[in-house]
């Protein structure tokens, strides 16, 4: 003990705070950084000549602001609203599209019927004519691109699961190095590793903002990381990989599972989308689940549209008096393939060659849905796609044709326990509808060849404007053609203004979070500043104190010479 050792320990802790305090300032831009300090106490004292006299002051260590509970409840935010902004991000280029003044195919269906209306004042004018068969070219046009946008989508989505699950590989692997790497470097008292704390918790945030997580902390300070599914992703200085495939019954569909080893192979065991919970993927897979809906409904309105508009020219005839043909058809109507319905295998079915060989429904009551018809204990099932209850039985007549309550198929050969297929009545119908009358003498718009000027079929295409043609939901009203379509326009509309709603609040409470997190454990520079004018008076004033014990001794010296 000693005014010099004093001095000195006074000078290391000055030294020490200034350190950690132009740390902090340095670092107050850096991302996921969390304030310092050097944390000091007092040396105790000695008694000595009748007093107690103290040993000056220690540095204990560098401590770091943290707050548990405010990051966990930054993760759950960071989670939600990854996942409002990943569905937003998908639905607003279809809302824009679909809804778009003068280029949408609301006004397409009114030109049509405009000029469905002229051309029943002029029945047998070649202007009208052509100018009809250019707004149905044109209507045409808008299904079909908006059919088109809806698949990029949808497979910009699935590229984009894909991209998440390998960045939610990399973070699990790091998340989990680091684990690693601060408990080596954790010193025998306890003394953590500062740096490397701040990188595992940001590597956990941008974690959950990738996918939805539950973090448990271990008794060595280790985090353990799982899905909302309870699947393990970081347990001490392990990861696990999740892994991402094309659902093998709907290629359009990413299935997120892991690769797992049973009964000596390895086997992908698929999570359920309804099981992961929040985050971008998460928000994805919403997204997805609401593209299918717009798809399948645009599809059941182009089939509507077609079977009524065929049926009006079928029951004409044309300037020459020939029999109406249909003005309407969908690209692949060969046999089974309608051109607008869909069945997929399942790639693990017993026999990959057996598929339906026909199918058919009443267009005017089927509901713009897919289904799965599956076989168990000998049994063919059909329910909704994505369900997990039991499907309804199918039945079937003995004679091979089966109804399935909403269908009717028949299958081109036995299936097997375990296979399935996916049905989707009407999907592809936007995509493949298309003109087939070019020639606009074809056009049979008279009923009556008897009559010259007769416009009996162009009264039925216009009456169509009023006629309840379409059912888009079960129980519900039907609705026009046109209406139908509207109503897909406002719930495309409405999807968006509910999410936007939703990422406005989010983004609220997110904010507040991080502001009390910066407000707990961020840098503060006017603090830092005055911090820094603090130690330093505390580092001189240290040093003068060596100064003066210096003087002192050299005093001494030259009273002993």
């Amino acid at each position: 003990m000693s005014i010099l050792t004093n001095a000195l320990s006074g000078l290391l802790a000055s030294r020490s705070s200034l350190v950690t305090t132009t740390n902090n300032i340095s670092n107050a831009n850096t991302e996921g950084y969390s304030r310092q300090r050097a944390e000091l106490s007092d040396r105790g004292s000695q008694f000595l000549s009748g007093v107690r006299l103290g040993n000056g002051v220690g540095v204990n260590g560098i401590s770091r602001a943290y707050t548990d509970l405010i990051n966990a409840e930054i993760n759950r935010n960071t989670s939600l609203q990854s996942s409002l902004t990943s569905s937003q991000q998908q639905l607003s280029r279809i809302d824009s599209i679909i809804s778009a003044d003068g280029a949408g195919i609301n006004d397409a269906f009114l030109a049509f019927y405009e000029s469905g209306q002229d051309l029943s004042v002029r029945p047998t004018d070649i202007v009208a004519r052509n100018s009809f068969l250019s707004k149905t070219e044109a209507l045409v046009a808008r299904f079909n691109d908006l059919d088109r946008l809806i698949t990029d989508t949808k497979n910009e989505g699935t590229k984009q699961i894909s991209e998440s699950v390998g960045f939610v590989n990399q973070l699990s692997s790091e998340i989990a190095n680091l684990n690693k790497l601060i408990l080596q470097s954790t010193s025998s008292d306890g003394q953590r590793p500062n740096e490397l704390l701040d990188a595992r918790d940001l590597a956990v945030e941008r974690l959950a903002g990738e996918i939805e997580i539950e973090r448990v902390i271990q008794d060595n300070g280790s985090f353990s990381i799982f899905l909302k599914n309870g699947q393990p992703l970081v347990a001490d200085s392990t990861s696990y990989q999740i892994a991402a495939r094309q659902n093998p019954v709907d290629p359009q569909e990413v299935q997120i599972g892991v690769q797992a080893p049973i009964a000596g192979s390895v086997e992908f065991i698929s999570f359920g989308p309804d099981r992961l919970g929040n985050g971008k993927i998460g928000g994805l897979l919403t997204a997805q689940k609401k593209l299918d809906e717009y798809q399948n409904t645009l599809g059941l309105v182009s089939v509507r549209f077609a079977e009524e508009v065929n049926s009006a020219f079928e029951g004409g005839v044309d300037l020459d008096g020939n029999p109406g043909e249909p003005l309407l058809s969908f690209a692949g109507q060969v046999g089974f393939n309608n051109g607008f319905s869909q069945v997929t295998a399942n790639e693990f079915n017993a026999n990959q060659s057996v598929t339906f060989s026909s199918i058919s429904f009443d267009s005017s009551v089927i509901l713009p849905k897919q289904f799965e018809v599956y076989q168990k204990a000998g049994q063919l099932y059909v329910r909704e796609k994505g369900s997990n209850v039991e499907g309804a039985i199918v039945t079937n007549d003995g004679a091979g044709n089966y109804d399935a309550g909403s269908f009717a198929f028949t299958l081109s050969g036995p299936v097997s326990d375990g296979d399935s297929f996916v049905v989707s009545p009407v999907k592809l119908g936007a995509k493949n509808l298309s003109v087939s009358i070019k020639d606009p003498y074809s056009l049979a718009t008279s009923k009556n060849p008897a009559l010259v000027g007769d416009n009996g079929v162009m009264l039925d295409i216009v009456g169509l404007q009023s006629a309840i043609k379409v059912y888009t939901s079960s129980g519900a009203k039907g609705s026009t053609i046109l209406n139908a379509f509207t109503d897909l326009v406002n719930r495309v509309g409405n999807d968006k203004k509910t999410i936007d709603s939703s990422l406005m609040a989010q983004a609220s409470v997110l904010f507040q979070s991080k502001s009390e997190k910066d407000s707990a454990v961020g840098v503060n520079l006017d603090e830092e500043a005055a911090n820094l004018i603090k130690f330093q008076q505390s580092y001189q004033a240290a040093s003068q104190v060596i100064s003066v014990e210096r003087s002192l001794f050299e005093g001494l010296l030259n009273t002993l010479r």
